[in-house]
């Protein structure tokens, strides 16, 4: 995307944007699982997915300096490990909304984070790789532990999620998600992600100014 900004104010291309496919070849069989990919052990049950829901709605919240800071704090205070402020926010929005949708004990409950996965992979992967590079990192609990817990604990499954996040996991990722692609999109898999989250391109510049907002083109 940088480089239709380049493009568009006329300015030369920092770097030949390269095509060959092959730079992100997966590793057969892929290992370790991909849980990802996967539906969870446990569905929602039969009235998460009740008719009687109105439609979904778009939502902007502020959260000031002030409340980053607050939310940080109570994610650490528990066992004194330092997350940081995305792994933080996310966390306080998982046990939110799980809360608010009121799913049995026992649900798993998970949260997929789409990563830019190019300085985690190889040192001769090709910086000028032109397309999406991303992983997920999915840290998964049941709505009981995700609630009863504090929120160092759900911060903590946050970031070994995406610490595991490697070379060896992404190149053994490239293959499960060909394989499941068809699949994921013809069963309605995102029912099994209540939550994703992203951190938008807030730098992004075509000539006019960079974003006041960015966010994903499927909400309604």
């Amino acid at each position: 995307m940088n480089a239709w900004a380049s493009i568009v104010k006329g300015l030369p291309l920092p770097i030949e944007p390269l095509h060959d496919r092959s730079a992100l070849m997966g590793r057969d069989p892929p290992q370790p699982d991909h849980v990802e990919y996967e539906k969870p052990l446990l569905k929602p049950d039969s009235d998460s997915e009740s008719s009687e829901y109105p439609p979904p709605t778009a939502k902007k919240f502020h959260f000031s300096v002030e409340m980053l800071q607050e939310i940080k704090h109570k994610a650490a205070k528990e066992n004194g490990e330092l997350y940081t402020t995305f792994e933080s926010l996310a966390c306080y929005l998982w046990r939110s909304i799980t809360e608010v949708r009121g799913v049995s004990e026992d649900v798993q409950t998970r949260v997929r984070v789409p990563m830019n996965f190019r300085k985690r992979l190889d040192n001769n992967f090709p910086n000028s790789y032109f397309g999406n590079v991303l992983s997920h990192a999915c840290p998964q609990t049941t709505a009981q532990e995700l609630l009863e817990h504090p929120l160092s604990f759900v911060a903590g499954l946050m970031h070994a999620a995406i610490k595991i996040v490697e070379c060896d996991y992404i190149r053994s990722g490239c293959n499960k998600r060909t394989t499941l692609c068809r699949l994921q999109r013809g069963v309605g898999m995102d029912r099994w992600h209540p939550m994703w989250v992203c951190q938008p391109l807030y730098q992004l510049d075509f000539g006019w100014g960079t974003p006041v907002f960015a966010g994903s083109a499927g909400i309604p």
